[in-house]
């Protein structure tokens, strides 16, 4: 789906969410940004589809309101079908939205959020993260050598 969403020059959340690859909570939380107060997409949003934006920003953003997965495909399609806006385009950062396991659901989430930080906000993410796996690599580092002596103590005694 990420493959034909990128030669179609489309986002391919909707296409994941149609083909049942998020679950409902997944696909509530894909949707939200684009329906955010400054998208483009409620405004190129087509007059007669099935939802109106209001309908729509009422079904995703009331908590009180359940999440069917066939309402959730009903209104990706929708979605899908919205001419060019930012929210529709292909990114180059969707190549993540296929990812699956424990984290996806993270990654997909700092996913739709990237798309929106400017440059220096990136550059202050990416230098923490790399801060983070410096104090990960180093743990591990000091970790292996107590093995390290621990295994050589064992073999003195």
């Amino acid at each position: 789906m990420v493959a034909v969403g990128r030669g179609l020059d489309r986002n391919p959340i909707p296409l994941l969410i149609l083909a049942g690859y998020y679950d409902e909570e997944e696909a509530v939380e894909a949707l939200k940004p684009m329906f955010r107060e400054e998208a483009e997409l409620p405004e190129a949003w087509p007059d007669g589809g099935v939802w109106t934006v209001d309908e729509a920003n009422e079904f995703l953003f009331d908590p009180d309101l359940g999440h069917e997965i066939e309402e959730l495909k009903g209104l990706a399609a929708e979605v899908f079908s919205v001419p060019e806006t930012d929210e529709t385009l292909w990114d180059p950062s969707y190549l993540l939205a296929a990812a699956r396991g424990d984290d996806a659901w993270h990654l997909q989430r700092f996913m739709a959020t990237w798309r929106y930080l400017d440059s220096e906000l990136r550059a202050r993410w990416l230098d923490y993260g790399l801060k983070l796996r410096k104090i990960a690599d180093l743990d591990y580092r000091a970790n292996a050598d107590l093995d390290h002596r621990d295994k050589a103590g064992e073999q003195d005694a």
